[in-house]
């Protein structure tokens, strides 16, 4: 908006002149500034020079202009008639022409409007063309500073942007990892609390069972096998069938079909004298057997189960684990008194029961190798004294043998 804040300068002061038509569209945007013209010399292009008498704004703010010329003839015209190219020239005062300069210079240093449709032929006319080339210029970069400034404010947003969410993501990690690790203590202290409760369950369990084990007087339990497997044992210790896959072990119960593959069969205090017998007479061919002597501490240090008789009964049920595994069932083993005809306390009652080894059983737990005779100790010369024995009353029949001639306990058991 041009402001003119001084008196219009008398007609006295230098004037310049310009075209009444570029005149013209700039005062319609600032219609004061033709009430500051009363004075100033036009030049028409029929009626010839002339001056302005007054200006007088209509409601419906087209300014009239009442011209006098230098033939005293008087007209009136409106802005319309300076636009049409009616009124050709225009002298304005030195100062107005320079506050209309500022006023242009504005317009063409506010970036934040469009320019006018007018301006710049207006321009041209008020300024000049070079002058008006060097507002275009001063625009452009005045456009392209802005548009720099743009790029730079949105820059920084992002990179804030980026940090602002780096900075959530990083406040989330640190959220969830106090999280986490909330729930790993809480997890590992349940874990710690049930380690604890298992452990002590296991030492009542353990001490169960060897306590029993002492009041029964049993010291060891047997394995009975072919002499080509001792070499492969004191290597591996005993493996199950499904241990054994990748070794060459010749199995000794090869009709086996019980269920009990990942198992090792053991007898407590005395061999399994009527498997074994049957075992030798079908396995003819093999040269020799003998039977570990192992330590009874794996009644309660490894995972077992506890079968009253043969473990391949057809009676026999598959029961839970904590069902085969529990004292009962060990004492069970030692139970039905009328059957325990002068044996020793440490025998089972049925001379076929067997206690299970799941997997394996470590060397560190074979006591003795017991073989039938000297011949047969004389293969393993190597062994320490200690290792081997010979013991041939382990590859007889049980003291009671002639009784379970008659009786079966597994016909007894449910």
């Amino acid at each position: 908006m041009l402001t003119i804040d001084n008196p219009m300068p008398r007609l006295c002061e230098d004037t310049v002149e310009i075209s009444a038509v570029d005149f013209a569209k700039y005062a319609d945007q600032y219609i004061e500034v033709w009430s500051k013209l009363e004075g100033a010399r036009i030049h028409h292009s029929k009626l010839g020079d002339g001056k302005i008498l007054r200006v007088e704004h209509r409601k419906d703010y087209i300014p009239l202009i009442y011209l006098i010329f230098d033939n005293e003839n008087e007209k009136t015209f409106n802005s319309e008639s300076f636009k049409i190219g009616n009124v050709t020239a225009i002298k304005i005062p030195k100062k107005l022409h320079s506050l209309i300069i500022t006023d242009i210079e504005k317009l063409w240093r506010n970036i934040d409007i469009n320019l006018a449709s007018w301006l710049n032929q207006v321009t041209i006319a008020i300024v000049g063309q070079d002058h008006t080339d060097q507002l275009k210029q001063e625009r452009n970069e005045l456009i392209i500073n802005r548009q720099d400034a743009i790029e730079r404010e949105s820059k920084i947003r992002l990179e804030r942007a980026e940090l602002e969410r780096k900075k959530r993501l990083e406040e989330a990690e640190l959220e969830r990892k106090i999280r986490q690790d909330e729930a790993e203590y809480i997890q590992q202290k349940e874990r710690l609390e049930k380690e604890k409760y298992d452990r002590r369950i296991k030492k009542i369990y353990a001490d169960s069972i060897r306590n029993y084990v002492i009041d029964r007087q049993i010291q060891h339990l047997m394995h009975f096998t072919p002499l080509y497997n001792i070499p492969s044992i004191l290597e591996y210790g005993l493996q199950s069938r499904n241990r054994l896959l990748n070794h060459n072990v010749i199995f000794p119960d090869e009709s086996r079909a019980d269920g009990w593959l990942d198992w090792i069969s053991l007898s407590i205090s005395f061999p399994n004298y009527k498997m074994f017998y049957n075992k030798r007479k079908s396995m003819s061919k093999v040269n020799g057997w003998a039977v570990l002597l192992i330590r009874s501490d794996v009644l309660w240090e490894l995972n077992c189960k506890f079968i009253l008789t043969n473990a391949a009964s057809s009676q026999i049920i598959m029961f839970e684990d904590s069902k085969w595994s529990s004292i009962d069932e060990l004492k069970r083993m030692f139970s039905y008194e009328e059957h325990r005809i002068n044996i020793p306390i440490n025998y089972t009652t049925d001379p076929q029961a067997e206690v299970m080894v799941n997997n394996e059983i470590p060397i560190n737990y074979i006591v003795n190798i017991a073989v039938k005779d000297t011949l047969d100790a004389s293969q393993f010369a190597y062994l320490k004294d200690n290792l081997l024995i010979v013991c041939p009353e382990l590859f007889k029949p049980r003291i009671d043998w002639t009784h379970w001639q008659q009786h079966r306990l597994a016909s007894l058991s449910s």
